[in-house]
């Protein structure tokens, strides 16, 4: 590590300890030391293709130190230093120091909250959610401590994006009529402007929701996000955006003592509107959505059953909503390219990728399969992952019934659920019948240990998503068909020591068209892009853990991803060991 890094680093905790002596000082943080190492075979190398890698060893070892300083009741300042080394480094060579987030929080008059920095923030599904990409309720634990990290890495907490920006909220609680009426607003910046280029203006996100409880029975709220392009930060953009989504919201409960029934929904509409500098023009479409459902819950058993419609417009845009945090086209951290005829061919990303690619290698070319960044467009998507819901509950052009049911909880003998999509187009996108959507998703986790009442783990796990996407017409006719199967064991061999055990298998078979939208969010029908899948691919793996504390663990796992692409005869295999060391405090 460079000299000056390590005295800013000296002095900045030294303050810290110095201006503690009438303030509160605590620190919390994670290490961690990673370690892989790969293999890549199959007919996709060429025995002509020397230049490909055939084996890879890469990780890397890093402690996220947090300082918090609370000078009183009512602030707060954190902040959370990055000391990261590649591995290969030497006591300290090649090491990185950065500032991986900053925050101020605190209550003005004891009403109003405030979070001012780096900000984790979600409104509802229709305006501010950060969806997950497909379909892994039910995964094994062995790939779930995967993507806990890649999740750490890139932000994802929850459906939350992390934004920069200020959020603000209070309550107001009455005594009679009604419980409760809550405010909140926010002011988040999306974009920089490109002082280079002269040609991407400043772009801020802001709204607020306004809420009623009346009481346990009654809830409804009104929600407001708006993303805009602020004129005159860029002498000559090429275009500028201005987005806003109003939706409403509301809840109502039945409690009959061990069932309670809940009418539930939310609807709203969305104006867009691009203007462009060069021509004097300007677009601007708007939509709307309205998703509303009914459901009854058996208190002893948690036992759910749900029923819902929805209905989300062709144009409903909003990005907050929509934005996919994988790129499905991207390019994989691991082994991303090799030759075909001495040309150089980019390796699709897998399922092992999407839960082990922390888009974070410093020798990547190329855009990463990570994204955490809102964006205006609606990007590609690759329909054998999800082709239902590819930009989440709010994906547009989509209208029809979702019923499902749930029972159990995480602490019991059981949990499952079970979820049926009955979906269709709102509009057709190429002049020919209607895309038809049928989905059928869920799983299960059992501690059999509990079952059987012994004092070490065993849990089973294992889900399930069927889609079937299907449009019959003389040209351009759609019939895709994808399944995925995840299965897990946990046994506890000793005490906190585990072993784990996982697999995954994707089938995809049919063609589908795969829809394009230009700059301005608009369906293209033209020179359409026509998708043929006769693919499998697969995931296994095994592994041990020692659990040191209930945030403290070490791992040897060994994964072994299989693809197999009939169509074109190429297969391809990447064994992994990894290692990791991970102690959260």
């Amino acid at each position: 590590m460079n000299n000056k890094y390590i005295f800013i680093l000296t002095v900045f905790i030294s303050s810290f300890c110095l201006n503690a002596s009438a303030q509160v000082l605590y620190f919390n943080g994670l290490g961690r030391a990673l370690v892989t190492n790969d293999g890549l075979s199959g007919n996709i190398l060429e025995p002509a293709d020397k230049s490909t890698p055939r084996k890879a060893t890469g990780g890397y070892t890093v402690l996220d130190l947090g300082f918090n300083i609370q000078p009183g009741d009512y602030l707060r300042a954190s902040t959370t230093l990055r000391v990261r080394n590649e591995f290969g480094g030497f006591y300290g060579d090649g090491s990185m120091l950065t500032f991986r987030q900053m925050k101020l929080d605190g209550i003005i008059g004891k009403k109003v909250k405030y979070e001012l920095g780096d900000i984790d923030m979600s409104l509802t599904p229709y305006t501010l959610f950060n969806f997950n990409e497909s379909y892994f309720d039910h995964e094994a634990e062995i790939f779930s401590i995967r993507r806990s990290i890649v999740n750490y890495e890139n932000f994802n907490f929850g459906n939350k994006w992390r934004v920069q920006g200020l959020n603000s909220s209070t309550n107001f609680k009455f005594n009679k009529g009604i419980e409760r009426i809550g405010l909140r607003a926010f002011v988040t910046t999306l974009k920089r402007a490109n002082y280079i280029t002269n040609t991407i203006p400043e772009r801020f996100q802001f709204g607020g929701r306004f809420d009623v409880l009346q009481s346990k029975f009654f809830q409804v709220g009104l929600n407001y996000i708006a993303i805009s392009d602020i004129a005159g930060t860029s002498p000559s953009p090429v275009v500028a955006l201005n987005n806003n989504v109003t939706t409403v919201d509301f809840k109502l409960n039945l409690d009959l003592n061990k069932v309670v029934f809940s009418l539930y929904g939310e609807g709203g509409i969305s104006t867009l509107r691009y203007d462009s500098t060069a021509t004097e023009t300007f677009r601007e479409k708007s939509d709307y959505f309205y998703d509303g459902g009914v459901s009854g819950t058996f208190k002893p058993l948690n036992l759910k059953l749900y029923v819902n419609y929805r209905n989300v417009g062709a144009d409903f845009n909003s990005p907050g909503a929509q934005t996919r945090r994988i790129l499905d086209y991207g390019v994989a951290g691991v082994f991303p390219t090799y030759k075909t005829n001495n040309i150089a061919q980019s390796r699709q990303p897998a399922l092992f990728d999407r839960y082990s690619d922390e888009g974070s290698n410093p020798e990547q070319v190329g855009n990463s399969i990570r994204n955490t960044n809102i964006l205006d467009t609606l990007v590609a998507y690759n329909p054998m992952y999800n082709n239902i819901t590819p930009y989440g509950i709010a994906t547009p052009n989509r209208k029809g019934l979702s019923v499902g049911a749930s029972v159990g909880d995480d602490e019991k003998v059981l949990k499952a659920d079970i979820n049926l999509d009955l979906l269709g187009e709102v509009i057709n996108e190429v002049n020919n019948n209607y895309r038809k959507y049928t989905g059928v998703r869920g799983g299960l986790s059992f501690n059999l240990h509990k079952l059987v009442k012994f004092e070490k783990m065993i849990i089973l796990s294992g889900g399930i998503s069927n889609e079937n996407t299907s449009r019959n017409s003389d040209k351009n006719k759609v019939d895709l068909k994808t399944s995925l199967i995840d299965a897990g064991l946990v046994v506890e061999l000793f005490k906190s020591f585990d072993l784990l055990g996982g697999y995954k298998i994707l089938n995809a078979k049919g063609t589908e068209i795969l829809p394009r939208r230009n700059n301005f969010n608009e369906l293209v029908t033209d020179n359409v892009r026509i998708l043929n899948y006769n693919t499998t691919q697969s995931t296994v793996a095994m592994g041990m853990r020692y659990r040191f504390s209930k945030n403290s663990f070490a791992t040897v796992q060994w994964h072994q991803q299989t693809w197999d692409d009939k169509l074109v005869s190429k297969d391809y295999k990447i064994k992994q060991l990894f290692l990791n060391y991970t102690m959260i405090f």
